[in-house]
């Protein structure tokens, strides 16, 4: 049986073209012109992939993409387009002579600890490169995302926003901690001062934001814009009509039993997503209102629709949900000062063990659509940042210990670029990295221990190590393998 590839465009002859291009080399097609047509014949379960015009006849493709997503049809998308402002930039990395093979190891030691790449015989002479780098703290995880997060794409909204999110938690930081000033404020500062501008893009007359800066306006990259232009407000200059147009915006499209829920692009509520999409909308109103002034005039409006959310919960059985769901929930119910022992209790019924490291699994896409093991970080770092918040305000040895496991397994899971794989797994990740750091003492010893490095046996690079709090980034040595 033939592959058989599933296009809809309403151009016709693209369409025809596309199509003959398809059968010529080998593939079956399924070929729509229209959107209703699509939704009720296409068999997606069974296809290759789909091709999608962004732009059809004044419905986007990315948001009919999102739908499909949103009901666990995980298919491969080609986008086309013959609009020219629908531009995508990506940086390539040209290797001329051989495929790039990367490989990491890491470790969380105290005292001795190996680690071990092979580099394999069909490696070209001379194109070996490796790079030790020592976090000495949590805070060195910070510092060096503000760079490192900028390797990761950016072209939307949610990219947007947290691309410069490393550099908005630093700026935070440093006002916390009372850092000295370094070279990476000023970086934080334009990082923050760029996101704003770009994100004004995405915002449609109503005061909504949509992903991609066209069709509708969507309540989770609406609330995700609330937060960011409330919390950068502090740092750099945010224009206060465009917070209040959002946070209107936002509480307007509540229902009316207290939920948010978004909306498919067939216009149709996507109900089965309710619950986790009014948890991150409350977490963000709550913590929104414990920033705003009391004689704001629609701040009543705010305080109820957090408290109608807030039963709709009381309502709704989620105690077998998916630990992504019930990490959202718990998130919400603490910034509305809700108890969650009962979201707590099932959270740590619900941890994997990996070794000596745990994670909280998921069953389905996240807000943002990460799945898979991207999905996986982002779901551990939302219920390690629950349990943080909880051990702030009660001790338990048990939510230590959960904690200590989850941190271990986040902070051996980075990438390549010293994040966490997407933009948004890495503001999850770093956003439960600084609420750990805020409930932890700051070492005051500030002395330095060497440290001795051997690589084959063989002396290698000198490097020192200290705990002390100020340390704010982290070290880097070549291995100078370039030999091999």
């Amino acid at each position: 049986m033939r592959e058989f590839v599933v296009v809809l465009d309403d151009d016709p002859s693209m369409l025809k073209g596309i199509g003959r291009i398809l059968t010529t080399n080998g593939f079956d097609t399924e070929l729509f012109s229209s959107v209703e047509d699509f939704h009720s014949r296409a068999r997606l379960n069974e296809a290759t992939c789909l091709v999608l015009d962004i732009n059809l006849n004044g419905k986007s493709g990315i948001d009919i993409r999102r739908q499909l997503t949103r009901s666990g049809i995980l298919i491969p998308v080609i986008y086309i387009t013959a609009n020219d402002s629908d531009a995508i930039e990506k940086k390539l990395r040209i290797h001329a002579d051989g495929q790039q093979r990367l490989a990491q190891s890491s470790s969380i030691f105290l005292g001795d600890t190996s680690l071990s790449i092979e580099i394999p015989a069909s490696a070209l002479p001379g194109s070996v490169e490796a790079e030790l780098v020592l976090y000495p703290n949590l805070i060195a995880h910070v510092s060096d995302a503000i760079e490192g997060i900028m390797e990761r794409p950016y072209g939307c909204a949610e990219q947007t926003i947290s691309s410069a999110y490393p550099s908005l938690l630093w700026l935070q930081l440093q006002k916390a901690q009372r850092f000295p000033s370094s070279p990476l404020d000023a970086r934080a500062h334009h990082y923050l001062k760029l996101a704003y501008a770009k994100l004004l893009r995405y915002r449609g007359p109503g005061g909504g934001f949509s992903l991609w800066g066209k069709g509708q306006p969507e309540i989770s990259v609406s609330a995700y814009a609330l937060r960011f232009l409330s919390e950068a407000s502090e740092f750099t200059e945010v224009d206060p009509d465009v917070i209040a147009a959002t946070r209107r915006w936002l509480l307007q499209q509540a229902a009316p039993q207290g939920a948010w829920m978004e909306r498919g692009s067939d216009g149709k509520l996507l109900e089965a997503y309710a619950l986790y999409d009014t948890a991150y909308v409350v977490e963000i109103l709550a913590r929104d209102l414990q920033h705003r002034n009391s004689n704001d005039k629609d701040i009543q409006a705010e305080r109820e629709a957090v408290r109608k959310a807030t039963e709709y919960f009381a309502k709704t059985v989620h105690t077998d949900s998916d630990p992504y769901d019930i990490a959202l929930i718990a998130l919400a119910k603490l910034a509305a000062k809700e108890d969650i022992s009962q979201e707590i209790t099932s959270l740590l019924s619900l941890e994997h063990r990996e070794g000596e490291a745990s994670y909280w699994d998921l069953q389905h896409n996240t807000i943002f659509h990460g799945w898979g093991y991207t999905g996986r970080i982002e779901t551990t770092a939302l219920v390690l940042d629950a349990l943080a918040i909880t051990k702030s305000l009660t001790h338990s040895a048990e939510l230590e210990r959960a904690l200590d496991r989850g941190t271990l397994f986040l902070l051996k899971n980075k990438d390549q670029y010293g994040v966490w794989y997407s933009t948004q797994a890495t503001v999850d990740v770093l956003q439960t990295l600084v609420r750990q750091l805020s409930s932890a003492s700051s070492s005051v010893d500030s002395s330095r221990t060497p440290m001795q490095i051997f690589i084959d046996g063989k002396i290698g690079p000198q490097l020192s190590s200290s705990s002390y709090a100020r340390q704010l980034t982290p070290q880097r040595a070549d291995l100078l393998l370039r030999g091999v």
